[in-house]
């Protein structure tokens, strides 16, 4: 993650910066999320404990 979502912040998928907001609570650096929906340029997400390949690993970077 480029920052914590509480509740907004940014992520960066698949080498690409977009700005976030998480559903529910709020999430630090390395915390997995999964986007609900995309409204625009805004990304809809939700932490969650899936391993698989839909999941996102936010970036660091």
């Amino acid at each position: 993650m480029l920052s914590a979502l509480n509740p907004n912040g940014t992520v960066m998928v698949e080498g690409e910066i977009w700005h976030a907001v998480l559903e529910n609570g709020k999430a630090e650096a390395g915390e997995e999320v999964i986007i609900q929906r995309i409204e625009g340029l805004t990304l809809y997400v939700k932490k969650t404990d899936l391993k698989s390949d839909q999941v996102f690993r936010p970036s660091n970077t």
